[in-house]
């Protein structure tokens, strides 16, 4: 069966949910919304962008789990170039989408990693996971309220 299409007051609500949820997202700083805009420019298919977002943060579990590894290892010297590889297999999608809070804790591990610094890195990391726990379900939120719009023949 066909999906029903939706009424122009019933796009317009959703437009506005839209909208206030990015203004949220961009108002606590977990979001800049030019980036995350410029990717569903660069793509033109919003499927595309989302699945992109998806990846993101299904992926994040590996890489955090392996600088977890480097960290445990008794060497005193931690391998930053090493933990630098796993990073950034983190940190320059979240900068592609625009995840602020997400690219900031990423650098706040590598300045602790630089610093040779286990314990700050450990503190890190568990702040990074926060942060990318925090910000995944208001994304999958903005990401549904997208889909509808796109569905209901409305420009994001």
């Amino acid at each position: 069966m066909a999906p029903r299409s939706l009424s122009l007051a019933e796009r317009k609500i959703i437009q506005r949910h839209t909208d206030r949820l990015l203004g949220a997202l961009v108002q606590e700083g977990l979001l800049n919304h030019l980036t995350y805009q410029a990717l569903k420019d660069i793509t033109e298919d919003l499927e595309f962008t989302h699945d992109w977002v998806a990846l993101v943060f299904r992926t994040a579990g590996e890489p955090i789990n392996k600088m977890r590894n480097i960290l445990s290892e008794r060497s005193a010297v931690i391998d930053q170039n090493m933990m630098a590889i796993y990073l950034s297999h983190i940190k320059e999608p979240s900068d592609c989408i625009g995840t602020i809070k997400v690219s900031r804790a990423c650098q706040e591990i590598r300045a602790a990693y630089l610093a040779n610094d286990k314990e700050r890195c450990l503190t890190c990391i568990r702040e990074l996971e926060r942060e990318l726990l925090y910000v995944k379900p208001r994304l999958q939120e903005l990401m549904t309220f997208e889909r509808d719009i796109s569905a209901a023949g409305g420009r994001i």
